[in-house]
């Protein structure tokens, strides 16, 4: 069986915009129902931010560094002499801090706790 040539690939074209944006999707017609529904879409959307903002800010690469020795048994003999609690290959910069007594600037990050009403939990399911 002999090989066939590939054919050649056409160009993608782009996406054409949605009519109206994505705001004229889900829009309330008058309905009291869809209305509440709309709300709570509202109030689920910004739980997904308030989510996604939190998970942004726990893996932003900009708040670690490297140190790194010779060889295992001098970054161990390091470890040892800090008396710092690893848990494998890292160090709390927070516990490394207050060995060498520098004082930081206390960071909290909001987390939004709590349990969704009975009405948007319904949805869910």
């Amino acid at each position: 069986m002999a090989l066939q040539p590939l054919k050649p690939l056409q160009r993608l074209q782009p996406l054409k915009p949605l009519v109206g944006g994505p705001s004229s999707l889900g829009e309330p017609e008058g309905n009291a129902e869809q209305a509440a529904l709309t709300d709570h879409q509202k109030m689920m959307k910004q739980l997904r931010e308030q989510q996604q903002a939190a998970i942004d800010t726990a893996n932003e690469t900009g708040y670690w560094f490297a140190v790194y020795f010779q060889s295992n048994q001098q970054r161990a003999e390091f470890i040892e002499a800090l008396q710092l609690n690893t848990g494998g290959q890292y160090v709390d910069g927070l516990e490394l801090a207050q060995k060498l007594n520098i004082p930081l600037t206390e960071r909290t990050i909001p987390y939004k706790v709590g349990t969704l009403d009975r009405k948007c939990a319904a949805l869910a399911r």
